[in-house]
């Protein structure tokens, strides 16, 4: 492929923070404003903000259902409008995020250091095995006395 000014042009960085680091910052928050923020983070659009991440997906989904509509086929436009719902399912889960988001910021909480969230990705530690000393068996029955009686 040819570049007009001779070289491929750099990739553009997305914006926002990845959901795996958006996701260690929630385990480790201790303020409902750190949550709302995190939250923030997915949810923000144009123009505010760097689109978040449900807007990405909710533009990638329309790209996709364009793309399948174009093949003028059944079954593409049949894709195509299963693509077009989940575009509209992912503006209604944008509309809920971000009025949760509003009430975790509103809602001025700390988490009490006892109630520290475990993280799910993290195996929860076992208590230590009871160790006993084994238990000596008891000798056989001997078939010979049991046949005297």
């Amino acid at each position: 492929m040819l570049f007009p000014e001779g070289h491929a042009p750099a990739p553009l960085a997305v914006p926002g923070l990845p959901l795996a680091q958006l996701t260690r910052d929630v385990i480790d928050a201790q303020h409902s404003a750190s949550v709302a923020e995190a939250i923030s983070y997915v949810t923000d659009r144009p123009p505010h903000a760097p689109a978040g991440h449900i807007a990405q997906l909710t533009e990638f989904l329309d790209t996709c259902a364009t793309w399948a509509a174009a093949l003028d086929t059944r079954a593409g436009h049949e894709i195509a409008v299963r693509l077009r719902v989940l575009s509209t399912q992912t503006g209604h889960l944008l509309q809920d995020l971000t009025h949760v988001g509003e009430q975790l910021e509103e809602a001025v909480a700390v988490l009490p250091p006892h109630r520290t969230p475990a993280p799910r990705h993290l195996p929860t530690p076992r208590p230590p095995a009871i160790t006993t000393t084994p238990v000596a068996t008891a000798p056989a029955a001997s078939t010979t006395s049991a046949h005297r009686r």
